[in-house]
């Protein structure tokens, strides 16, 4: 924008630095020679630019007649805002008249038309003088303002000046007739806490001589006590050394019967895996023997048992009979049964030879002298082993 579309807002920067003084000791009135002072001081805004071209281009494509209304409609409305707006509000309103006026009127002295130009100069002078009048009345109406507001803080101030200064007063009364109360009652509390603080003064002397003697006895007694829990305490070491030496013989001893018992358990599974083959072993045997006993209940009758001889460390079974194995394996089955751990080895049987094992090899051929009851005997204790053995 030009100098002359900017005039406005230089007249609006003049009055904003007027506004900061002191209204009650200068006037000041608005006039060219302050315009063109703040004249190098106006920025516009990247908005306001923005507008004015929008504006202006539009204003540069009008035809010459549509500009003649144009600025004949600014004029008018210009005319009307200022009718329905005070002095001190009319200033925006003036801006915006004049940016339209001035628009337009570049428009035609762009058009080069004599007459046009003699509108824009007239024009110009009265946007001018509307200027400065309204400029000043704003001035002359925030000066009336300011010294009234002036007077108006001065005489509240006194006002309050002297309302202070009464509530002083007062409160300066109030407070030396408390302090003096104060005072008075602090006196008497204090003269009841001197006797208090004497009475409790002597109170704990007696206490203290007191608890001097009770500190006394206290002390022969932890003394007392502090012998007591010396032989107490080396009586439960010696305890406790005989009970940890006792614990380890316990532990030693459970160990010993654990690891014992793991034998006796493998020895047992052992012996249990022996006695299942042989038990299968003793089965087939028993058909086989029955098959033979079926082909064979013709033959010549069985012999008289003969006893075991009671001197061999390996006894061999009586004779004659029809199975030595079958004889074998009902005397062992019949020798453990009675206490005398026995096995068959074949036709013969394996242990330590002794008065009570003969005594039992002779009381087993009486009782059992037939391969049949022999066999029957086998099958009557091999039943139960079975059972366990399949449960």
């Amino acid at each position: 924008m030009n100098a002359l579309g900017s005039r406005y807002l230089i007249a609006q920067a003049v009055q904003a630095s007027l506004r900061g003084k002191d209204q009650r000791l200068k006037s000041y009135t608005v006039g060219e020679h302050d315009l063109t002072l703040h004249l190098d001081r106006v920025e516009l805004t990247a908005r306001s630019e923005h507008a004015a071209r929008r504006i202006e281009n539009v204003i540069r494509t009008m035809p010459d007649a549509q500009l003649g209304r144009y600025v004949r409609d600014a004029e008018h409305l210009l005319n009307r805002l200022l009718a329905q707006q005070t002095g001190t509000a009319s200033a925006p309103l003036i801006r915006l008249a004049l940016s339209c006026v001035q628009s337009g009127v570049a428009g035609l002295m762009r058009g080069g038309s004599k007459v046009a130009v003699s509108d824009i100069n007239a024009q110009i002078t009265q946007f001018d003088e509307q200027l400065f009048t309204t400029l000043n009345s704003e001035l002359e109406y925030v000066r009336e303002t300011a010294r009234l507001r002036v007077e108006q803080k001065d005489a509240d101030i006194q006002r309050l000046i002297a309302q202070a200064d009464q509530e002083m007063k007062a409160d300066y009364a109030r407070c030396v007739a408390d302090l003096e109360t104060r005072k008075a009652e602090l006196d008497a509390r204090e003269a009841t806490l001197r006797e208090q603080v004497e009475a409790d003064l002597q109170m704990a002397l007696r206490a203290a001589d007191q608890a001097q003697a009770d500190a006394s006895e206290a002390r022969r007694q932890l003394d007392a006590a502090s012998a007591q829990i010396t032989r107490e305490r080396a009586a439960h070491e010696q305890a406790l050394a005989e009970l940890k030496r006792t614990l380890a013989a316990e532990r030693t001893a459970t160990i010993n019967r654990d690891r014992d018992t793991r034998n006796q358990i493998h020895q047992l599974e052992q012996d249990k895996r022996t006695l299942s083959s042989t038990v299968g072993h003793l089965n087939q045997e028993c058909e086989r023997l029955e098959a033979e006993l079926a082909t064979a209940r013709t033959a010549a009758p069985e012999p008289a048992p003969v006893p075991v001889p009671a001197a061999l460390e390996v006894t061999a079974m009586p004779t004659p009979t029809l199975n030595p194995r079958l004889a074998a394996m009902s005397c062992a089955v019949y020798l453990t049964a009675h206490g005398i751990p026995t096995r068959a080895d074949g036709d013969h049987l394996t242990g330590e030879q002794t008065v009570q094992r003969s005594e039992l090899i002779v009381a087993w051929s009486t009782e059992y002298p037939t391969d049949e009851a022999r066999r029957a005997h086998l099958r009557a204790s091999i039943r139960p082993l079975l059972a366990q053995d399949a449960a």
